[in-house]
């Protein structure tokens, strides 16, 4: 009895050790096969959000390009009094502009670095971005950036003080209309189109 006590203990040892290498192979094929599955489609989603990404700052681009050239059609630049009261003027406009494509803002700056007109017409209008309180902001950092390199720029999102903290990023194009009158266009977008 002794010895057939054994011999079972034997033969299911035996018969235990592949099973559960087998086992052990198994889960940790599975295992390995899950966690590349779930990375595949992790990459896939980072690679279609970037697309998005890069797909709404390209159309953003695309907004502030037709805005430029519907301003110097219709902005009058024969004065800087003409070209705030045009700038006023078109009002209405500029409130549908980022009504409909979901803008924040809309900033008209000078060359002096004065914010001569905004739409929303929070604390930074009528500061001068150069010297004035909200020069080291996003926006002062961007028309810096734009007025040096006299093309399109844009800074990344951050905390704007005057749009009551929240994050905001800003895309800037220089404009100017032939006769020496350089203005900056800016514009303010908000943080929940990228959310």
């Amino acid at each position: 009895m002794l010895l057939r006590n054994r011999l079972i203990l034997t033969f299911l040892v035996i018969a235990l050790i592949p099973t559960l290498t087998v086992s052990f192979i198994a889960s940790y094929t599975a295992s390995t096969t899950i966690e590349n599955e779930v990375f595949a489609k992790l990459t896939a989603v980072r690679d279609t959000k970037k697309a998005q990404i890069n797909s709404y700052f390209a159309e953003r681009k695309g907004d502030i390009a037709v805005l430029s050239s519907t301003i110097k059609n219709t902005l009058d630049f024969q004065s800087s009094q003409s070209l705030i009261a045009s700038a006023h003027d078109s009002h209405e406009y500029f409130q549908q502009f980022i009504d409909v494509y979901g803008y924040y803002d809309i900033f008209l700056i000078d060359n002096n670095g004065e914010v001569f007109y905004s739409v929303t017409k929070e604390a930074d209008y009528q500061t001068n971005l150069l010297n004035g309180q909200y020069q080291s902001s996003g926006l002062g950092q961007l028309f810096h950036q734009v007025n040096q390199s006299n093309q399109f720029g844009m800074v990344d999102f951050s905390r704007y003080a005057p749009s009551n903290n929240e994050p905001a990023s800003f895309i800037a194009l220089p404009l100017n209309n032939g006769d020496g009158t350089f203005v900056t266009l800016a514009l303010q977008l908000s943080i929940e189109k990228i959310n």
